[in-house]
């Protein structure tokens, strides 16, 4: 959740037009766990009321309401008045002096002052002298109340005191702003609770006690901590740019523990992440071994979040190249390349991304020579140039070195980028990228998947086609966990009599591992023999990736084992008449002998831990959560979707019985899960695990990794309880379970929001 500060663009200053007049805000977001956006409060009061445009009905209250509140405008032109701002805190009324100004005393000067200008009243443009009451913004007229102020603030000492704080850590009380050569802490600040100290270690492993901001070229251990008590590193050879190690090609050492900041914070060349310093920075020289491209990794060769800088010397005046997180490389590590000329030394400075966050591990450096190759001009031109080099300057793409124009396709649109160019499918899997491709087509209607976030908003999209040999089912699904949030329909018939069969934004049956956290998937859709079918795959909200198709195909005449209450009836059985006359659960090719059937989910296990008697760690006792809830600070386990994260502790291998309900939350009026999140330290290593789910209703169990967001886990089928295996690495991780749907109707005492979860070790 955020504040937002919107400033609309009127054209270069154009006045308003008389009347009502309409702004609108637009956030762009991710949908991340919860993640939508609602403005819900305005410090604007008295005016025209905010129109809520609710696509989809996410927040609820329908797709356009009337809001309680109005919209702020920030305004750069104009003369505020002066009355309209608060009087000074310390001694309103000294409002005047021997020079005709404050003195900082109260006096017989203030009250001549008054005299002079009785019943004085300013006009928008200025405020009277005298006018210092009533209190905190005076009234904008000089009476008998601002005479009664000059009386009761009679020889006052205007002048503002409180703490100087020194960099050692000493601190002086009752000290005016303008005698303090340390840092001032503000009127009526004391030195015992605002003057904070602590250990500060200087690079050469010496301590000396002194406050955050008197440690300036060292590393301040916290307030309240002492050298006694406090282990100082030495700082590397290479923490100034003066002592640089020397790195050459091939593979290099590097360690930024106890490393200091050194360098500007000049990380404005490049992504930043709106942080402008490299943390905790070493340094190297390396003189180019070609003329060419140089190239500078710590891409997964580093155990900390990196950021590399390159100058030309350790000036700093010449910055070439920087990157924060390289492309495809893991734990935000990083990865440059700039040209060089072959025999001249450059600078590289390593640091991370955030303050104190050092490592160590190594780095590679390679030089390619320049050397001819195809360069694009645009989508429709292509020529062979000597180099890299040559084809930047003429602000072409370069293809590579050796590259060759007759291999080179410089129109980047992907192939099936319209319906009539559908790339054919087959059962299996096809990758896709709609990062380059159009939006080909009006929106697609999401009648026949409301309410799974289909959201289309003129997404970019691809195409892919199929047609069926015999009658059977068709399952479609985009589960691939580097890929992103995708949006899929399924139409029967060609490009121009295309009828929609089937949609899906984000998929709510369980039937895939190892996905991305938001993806599409149609399963088990029945299709004809003969029929021809078409594939459309955008992104929500108009989002844009690469990912990967996956087909599957049963036949209607193929059978299978069929689980009814629990137990194998069969397994001869077709999808048809298990799951449509038996009201089981299929699978294809499979046999008794081999198949777990669900087991039937009534209630939860008397006797088990119950969540409703659990605490989080932020003190809060766990309850159904209603309508008008406050998700954002009353939660036990809301996890990080709160704005300060809270968890609920899990035995591990014990059974619980949750409650997760969907909600109308109270401040925002945004409907939402309620996702329960569990800490438990068993999980950090990683391992083989067992997870166990069940409800009257799908709800999830998660393993998920706090730090990369990498998680996996199942749903149960409704009114059964789901136990499968899931390997996880090691990491911080921590149990997700919940409802998996925005299902209005689970909610509390409607007996759709128990459930009951168990997380184990595998059976070896």
């Amino acid at each position: 959740m955020g504040a937002f500060l919107v400033t609309p663009n009127l054209g270069g200053g154009n006045a308003l037009p008389s009347g009502t007049n309409t702004v609108g805000v637009i956030p762009v977001n991710p949908f991340a766990t919860n993640g939508q956006m609602l403005m819900t409060q305005s410090l604007v009061t008295g005016a025209e009321l905010a129109v809520v445009a609710n696509p989809n009905d996410g927040f609820g209250g329908g797709a356009c309401s009337t809001a309680d509140f109005a919209v702020a405008l920030r305004v750069f032109g104009g003369t505020p008045d002066p009355c309209g701002t608060a009087l000074p805190e310390v001694c309103p009324a000294d409002v005047s002096g021997p020079d005709d100004e404050p003195d900082g005393f109260v006096n017989v000067s203030d009250l001549l002052a008054v005299i002079a200008n009785w019943n004085a009243v300013g006009d928008g443009s200025f405020r009277p002298v005298g006018d210092c009451r009533p209190l905190p913004n005076g009234d904008c007229q000089v009476n008998v109340s601002d005479l009664l102020g000059v009386i009761a603030e009679w020889n006052s000492d205007c002048i503002a005191k409180g703490a100087c704080c020194f960099g050692d850590g000493s601190c002086n009380d009752d000290v005016a702003e303008a005698d303090c050569s340390g840092q001032w802490l503000g009127n009526g600040s004391n030195c015992a609770d605002n003057c904070l100290s602590g250990a500060c270690c200087a690079p050469d492993g010496t301590c000396a006690i002194a406050t955050a901001d008197g440690c300036v070229s060292g590393t301040y251990a916290g307030d309240g901590t002492n050298c006694l008590d406090t282990i100082c590193g030495q700082a590397p050879g290479n923490n100034d740019c003066a002592d640089a190690f020397v790195a050459v090609d091939g593979s290099n050492d590097v360690d930024t523990n106890n490393a200091t900041t050194t360098g500007p914070a000049d990380f404005d060349v490049c992504d930043n992440f709106s942080v402008l310093d490299n943390f905790n920075d070493v340094y190297y020289t390396y003189t180019a071994t070609c003329e060419g491209i140089v190239t500078v990794s710590l891409c997964d060769t580093v155990d900390f979040d990196s950021r590399i800088q390159i100058y030309s010397d350790c000036t700093f005046a010449n910055q070439l190249a920087c990157n924060d997180d390289g492309a495809d490389c893991g734990g935000n590590t990083s990865l440059v390349t700039f040209n060089a000329i072959l025999g001249e030394p450059y600078v590289i400075r390593i640091g991370g991304y955030a303050d104190g966050g050092t490592g160590s591990g190594t780095f590679t450096i390679s030089c390619e020579e320049f050397a001819p190759g195809a360069c694009c001009l645009g989508t429709d031109l292509c020529q062979e140039v000597p180099s890299q080099l040559d084809c930047e300057g003429f602000g072409g793409t370069w293809q590579g070195n050796g590259s060759a124009c007759a291999d080179v396709d410089c129109d980047p649109t992907p192939a099936n980028n319209l319906c009539a160019d559908a790339e054919p499918m087959a059962p299996g899997s096809f990758p896709f990228s709609t990062t380059d491709a159009t939006a080909s087509e009006a929106d697609p209607s999401d009648a026949l998947c409301a309410d799974t976030y289909l959201d289309w908003a003129a997404s970019p999209d691809v195409w892919f086609s199929w047609t069926a040999t015999e009658d059977g089912l068709l399952t479609l699904d985009t589960c691939d966990a580097a890929s992103y949030d995708t949006s899929m329909v399924l139409y029967a018939g060609d490009c121009t009599t295309k009828v929609e069969e089937a949609c899906n934004g984000d998929d709510g049956t369980g039937s895939f591992d190892g996905c991305q956290q938001y993806y599409s998937a149609i399963v088990n859709a029945p299709v004809t023999a003969g029929t021809s079918y078409l594939v459309r795959l955008g992104g929500w909200n108009g989002g844009t990736g690469s990912g990967v198709l996956t087909v599957q195909f049963s036949s209607a005449s193929a059978i299978g084992a069929c689980c009814v209450n629990g137990s194998c009836i069969g397994d001869d059985i077709t999808f048809s008449d298990c799951i449509n006359t038996l009201g089981g659960l299929w699978a294809q090719d499979e046999i008794c002998a081999d198949v777990d059937c669900p087991q039937p989910f009534a209630a939860c296990d008397s006797g088990i831990g119950e969540e409703s008697l659990l605490f989080g760690n932020n003190g809060y006792q766990c309850v159904c959560q209603t309508d008008g809830f406050d998700t954002e600070v009353e939660d036990c386990n809301g996890g990080i979707n709160q704005a300060v994260a809270s968890y609920t502790e899990y035995i591990f291998g014990s059974s619980v019985c949750g409650e997760a309900s969907v909600y109308v939350d109270g401040p925002t009026g945004g409907t939402y899960r309620d996702l329960d999140w569990w800490t438990c330290a068993d999980l950090a290593a990683g391992g083989d695990f067992t997870l166990s789910v069940g409800s009257t209703q799908p709800k999830i169990v998660i393993i998920y990794n706090l730090d990369d967001d990498s998680n996996g886990g199942y749903q149960n089928a409704v009114g059964f309880t789901a136990v499968a295996d899931l390997t996880v690495a090691a990491g911080n991780n921590v149990v997700l379970t919940g409802p998996s749907e925005w299902e209005t109707t689970w909610t509390c005492g409607s007996g759709f929001t128990p459930y009951q979860f168990s997380v184990s070790n595998a059976a070896p």
